[in-house]
């Protein structure tokens, strides 16, 4: 017969180290996507922001939208009188580069 006294503690200890590590995981992934929908949302206000001063030129229009997405806007144009703008932001470790259009709707 062998002795097993202890093997519980164990067992118990790498369980709760995989749980741990599964933790930590998880975490990381919703970080990552929360950033992502921050992107998203700083985007999207950057482009209604220079939708809104289209009329005044791209100039204008990419200077508010710069001013929108507060520091994070690496492109900006207008198309027509859509603004088409790209924001980058760096969030551990991963660059997160999204872009958005806004402008006016076509009623037909």
């Amino acid at each position: 017969m062998t002795d097993e006294r202890g093997s519980a503690t164990v067992i118990g200890a790498f369980a709760i180290l995989a749980l741990l590590t599964l933790a930590l995981m998880v975490a990381h992934v919703g970080l990552v996507v929360a950033a992502e929908h921050r992107v998203q949302g700083v985007a999207d206000s950057a482009a209604l922001a220079g939708a809104a001063h289209a009329m005044e030129g791209e100039v204008e229009a990419c200077a508010a939208a710069r001013l929108a997405a507060a520091g994070l806007l690496t492109a900006c144009r207008l198309e027509g009188w859509d603004a088409v703008v790209t924001v980058s932001d760096v969030v551990r470790g991963r660059t997160i580069t999204v872009s958005a259009r806004a402008g006016p709707v076509d009623v037909a």
